[in-house]
């Protein structure tokens, strides 16, 4: 029952054709004051607010509403950037938000309405306003193990994986974050070497494998790239010490009989040592190589290290949670 001072209908303001969820029936005789989408607009024109930042923060207080574990770490500004990834979406009564068997493409925050969720038909449970279904998708390319579907008139909040995908590129450290707490015992190499705690960790059990110098030429490769990228090579007066760099990983880790020789084929191996020894050394020099360590050590530890007391703790620190 809605009393004195509260709002009715407020989101067909900012949701064209969304309809009603209800009827609105005067109980008593009732003075009403009532704001018509065309008055509403034209009074953001005036004030010069245009109505996607009306529906934006909309969507950054249904995030933070929610209290989504996994964003948990982001704050206010990389909320508000993440807001302009995500798309507001209605569906009616009945209709299906995706099903089981399906492969996950996006997130959904419940903004407004119930769904249900069924697995094989059968009735499983209801998910309510600001509940959130669906996460799985932004990090594993598993297909659903439950068909969701609009109990009510329902708008979504939506994320797709590939416009998460888009806001994290540049934020390995948050993506990992997000990624391990998401993904538990299912992580990827990737998720676990670009967070601070994953990596350390990881190298933890590989010490006790006798197997470290792969992720530490690893960690050597990508710290040379990184900085490598700030300057212009041979118009760069760090020409030199480039090079000198690129001569101490070489010597380390790649070259045959190396003190920390890593696992990679001959051929990644004999371009790097061509190039290097050419002085033609830059960014890119390693990057193969990278790959292919990281490839090996998911192929032949990672499944090893999700059963090992150092991943179990990793999680616990990183405040996993199970998806139910």
């Amino acid at each position: 029952e809605a009393r004195r001072g509260d709002v009715v209908g407020k989101d067909t303001l900012v949701l064209k054709g969304i309809p009603s969820r209800g009827t609105a029936k005067a109980s008593m005789d009732t003075m009403l004051l009532a704001i018509h989408t065309e008055t509403f607009e034209r009074f953001l024109s005036i004030v010069n607010v245009p109505i996607s930042r009306v529906l934006r923060y909309r969507i950054i207080n249904l995030i933070k509403r929610s209290r989504i574990h996994f964003f948990a770490s982001l704050g206010s500004a990389a909320i508000y950037k993440l807001s302009k990834s995500c798309t507001m979406l209605a569906y009616k009564k009945g209709q299906v938000i995706f099903k089981e068997g399906d492969i996950g493409d996006a997130f959904y925050v419940i903004a407004r309405g119930s769904v249900t969720v069924s697995i094989e038909k059968k009735y499983i449970k209801s998910l309510d306003k600001d509940s959130y279904f669906g996460e799985i998708a932004l990090v594993l390319d598993d297909a659903r193990t439950a068909t969701c579907t609009a109990e009510d008139t329902c708008i979504l909040l939506q994320i797709t994986k590939k416009k998460f995908r888009e806001f994290f590129s540049d934020k390995p450290d948050s993506l990992a974050e997000i990624e391990l707490r998401i993904a538990g015992k299912r992580a990827q190499i990737r998720s676990v070497i670009y967070h601070p705690l994953g990596i350390t960790a990881f190298l933890e059990f590989l010490k006790k494998e006798y197997a470290e110098e792969s992720l530490e030429f690893w960690q050597e490769a990508r710290a040379f790239r990184k900085w490598a990228q700030k300057f212009q090579l041979k118009a760069s007066k760090e020409y030199l010490t480039i090079q000198a760099h690129a001569s101490l990983i070489r010597d380390k880790y790649i070259r045959e009989g190396a003190p920390r020789e890593v696992n990679i084929g001959s051929k990644i191996a004999n371009a790097i040592i061509k190039e290097v020894d050419a002085g033609a050394a830059g960014p890119k020099t390693f990057v193969q190589a990278e790959e292919e360590a990281l490839t090996l050590l998911a192929r032949d530890k990672m499944r090893t290290f999700r059963t090992s007391k150092e991943f179990k703790h990793l999680l616990s620190r990183i405040n996993h949670y199970s998806v139910s």
